[in-house]
């Protein structure tokens, strides 16, 4: 899946954008193409304690707009977290669309 990413206060290793595209191909199967996928990754900085990153997602499907944003105390959960949310909007769209 094609994708265009931005980072903000964080360097992603290999291991994380080969995760990143792992996790997009999982939802790529609830899209009908051409579609545009936009990956925000930063680095929370507002933060007392701890490491907070925060993913966004957003999709843009025709007139359509998937968007999810969640956070996590590494890149990998908080890309499993979006990708649960986004999956679920995705199957919901793709419910409420085949039964018209």
């Amino acid at each position: 899946m094609k994708y265009s990413i931005t980072t903000q206060h964080i360097e992603l290793s290999e291991a994380d954008l080969n995760l990143l595209d792992k996790k997009l191909e999982r939802i790529e199967k609830y899209l009908t193409p051409p579609f545009h996928t936009d990956v925000v990754l930063r680095h929370d900085t507002h933060h007392r304690t701890g490491i907070t990153v925060a993913c966004t997602i957003n999709i843009k499907q025709g007139k359509a707009v998937f968007h999810a944003e969640r956070s996590g105390e590494s890149v990998q959960k908080a890309l499993d977290e979006v990708i649960d949310v986004l999956k679920k909007e995705l199957q919901k769209s793709r419910d409420k669309h085949s039964n018209n």
